[in-house]
């Protein structure tokens, strides 16, 4: 008997670079590929948001290169997060709609939803307080912003489905339930972020040890170490695990596990205005002197063990609109004691691991403090078959014939 021909899919995502989506589609690949034969139609995100007549003119010409290849494919995997097509947001639709159009079949991976279209009346008054009008403008015209952008994406994605399969898989119920409620779409799956086997797990536990980082290996061996982790960027709210570092006892050290981000570098050689906040952040206090280390951008290898050697994994994120996060997902797969903040990205991950992320409030340093000197109430929850459930989602989000979840 003839064995069934395995389907061909294409995956358009960044790849082989520091970069979350890019770390994600490394380990989707080998989730997947038991069960298809995978290919990525590598991004160019540099070429991409190159704004300038030429930049622009080559970063269509590179979308177009790789839709001419989507013929050697059943399904097209296109990863969507802002900015990864784009700076400009006509630029950014032109091209995602070129390759909606042109895929035979579409799964879509949305790494970030368009923020509901709301004012946050705290941001308003803090800008009112402030009289900055600049800002409080910008406040008033981004729910506009975001009504817009989100009935011309959702809106093309639903006209897709009117006529071929198109799936969609984000990593929160809560997208889910917003796709399906408010944009009318069908076919939405849900799982969260998933990176590490068990495998790998008991490997990078194996191998951890803080002589693998230059400037931990020394410290005093009752030393607590909390760390953060990604590029150096506003939202990450780093700053704030500084700030609640002069709460907490000498034998505390928090350690930074990033860099500046390759698009944010200052052509003069300065630091970019976030990363100087930081710099002064670390240096404003006496009490802070030899406690905070910048220990700089890890391989991926490198990363995962910063997180085993951590005491405590910080993601004190402000909220954005972010929609998930690679390194909290990696932090609860690796089993370390994880404190956040209070995000409905993180609320939302806490549903699938229930009673594995311990709770901060936004922005606020003294609470970030208290609940890393709380008792540690750690459970492992959730956490089994979820690997399994990635690739179950991914198997009927591919299938040719596709049904609801």
């Amino acid at each position: 008997m003839t064995s069934p021909r395995r389907q061909k899919v294409g995956i358009v995502s960044t790849f082989d670079r520091l970069c979350g989506i890019a770390s994600y589609a490394k380990v989707l690949i080998g989730q997947i590929s038991d069960f298809c034969d995978v290919e990525v139609l590598r991004l160019d995100p540099d070429l991409l948001q190159d704004t300038s007549p030429s930049g622009t003119a080559a970063g269509d010409a590179h979308i177009r290169d790789i839709i001419h290849r989507f013929q050697n494919f059943d399904v097209i995997n296109v990863h969507v997060e802002h900015g990864l097509y784009g700076t400009k947001r006509a630029a950014i639709f032109q091209r995602l709609q070129w390759i909606f159009e042109a895929a035979p079949a579409l799964c879509l991976t949305i790494h970030w939803l368009v923020p509901k279209p709301e004012i946050s009346l705290k941001t308003l008054i803090k800008a009112g307080l402030k009289r900055d009008l600049a800002h409080m403008g910008k406040l008033f015209d981004q729910p506009g912003n975001y009504a817009l952008m989100g009935k011309k994406l959702y809106g093309l994605v639903k006209a897709q489905q009117a006529h071929k399969p198109v799936s969609i898989i984000v990593h929160t119920r809560r997208d889910r339930l917003r796709l399906i409620e408010e944009y009318g779409l069908e076919r939405v799956y849900d799982h969260p972020l998933t990176y590490l086997s068990e495998e790998d797990i008991t490997a990078i536990h194996a191998r951890a040890n803080r002589s693998q980082f230059p400037l931990l290996r020394d410290l005093p061996e009752n030393s607590k170490i909390l760390g953060v982790f990604g590029f150096l960027a506003p939202y990450k709210g780093f700053e704030i695990a500084i700030r609640a570092m002069r709460h907490l006892g000498p034998e505390y050290h928090l350690a930074i596990f990033g860099d500046i981000h390759s698009n944010a570098r200052v052509r003069s050689g300065g630091l970019p205005p976030y990363a100087q906040l930081l710099a002064d952040e670390a240096t404003d206090s006496p009490d802070l002197k030899g406690r905070i280390h910048f220990c700089g951008t890890q391989d991926d290898t490198a990363f995962l063990s910063a997180m085993v050697i951590c005491d405590c994994v910080v993601m004190p994120y402000l909220e954005v609109g972010l929609s998930s996060s690679g390194p909290i997902s990696q932090a609860i797969e690796l089993g370390a004691r994880v404190v956040a903040s209070r995000t409905g990205a993180f609320t939302s991950l806490a549903d699938y691991y229930p009673g594995r992320i311990e709770f901060f409030e936004i922005g606020d340093d003294n609470s970030l403090a208290t609940t890393i000197l709380a008792p540690v109430e750690f459970k492992d929850g959730g956490s089994s078959g979820r690997l399994a459930r990635s690739r179950s989602i991914y198997k009927a989000a591919l299938a040719p014939e596709q049904t609801g979840p």
